[in-house]
């Protein structure tokens, strides 16, 4: 599969939401990490492509497509923020971005595409004196809350406000 960068146009053929050379600015200005800077670009054209198929498959943007043939879930149209700003309908926003490259780190190191043998359904383990019961709603897969800290506000069911109601 080739490598095709979404430029905000709404491409039927975008496989990544951030390019190699953005995704190394990104991780330069954060640590630089070992694992990233060591892959090489086809490694980490891989890890892009897997990271971007991980938030449309795990997130349900708000708003619309933006054209109706592109190939991920963003750009879109009619998309408002948590905190009321229209997002720009010709983009990838800043934070989907970002959560791109972080998650395209960690496929480096854990393939986010694994299966997980846990698969929900143990419901108690226990080594020696530690005990694991993961509760009956726990999904199988990997939560990463500083991502979906990073895309909050841009999918559905996600808010930071909270309602306030006096007695």
């Amino acid at each position: 599969m080739a490598f095709v960068v979404e430029s905000g146009a709404g491409l039927s053929t975008a496989t990544s939401y951030l390019s190699v050379a953005d995704a190394d600015t990104y991780h330069a200005g954060h640590g630089a990490p070992a694992a990233w800077t060591a892959a090489t670009t086809a490694t980490k054209e891989g890890a892009l492509m897997q990271a971007t198929r991980y938030l449309d498959a795990h997130f349900t943007w708000r708003g619309s497509i933006a054209v109706e043939a592109q190939a991920l879930g963003w750009p879109r149209s009619f998309a408002v923020d948590d905190e009321g700003r229209d997002v720009d309908d010709e983009s990838v926003p800043i934070r989907v971005e970002e959560a791109t490259a972080l998650l395209a780190l960690y496929h480096l190191s854990s393939p986010l595409d694994a299966p997980y043998a846990r698969g929900g359904e143990i419901r108690r383990q226990r080594v020696g004196s530690v005990e694991v019961e993961y509760a009956d709603y726990a999904p199988a897969a990997p939560w990463m809350p500083f991502v979906r800290g990073l895309v909050r506000g841009l999918y559905e069911g996600s808010s930071s406000q909270v309602t306030l109601l006096r007695a």
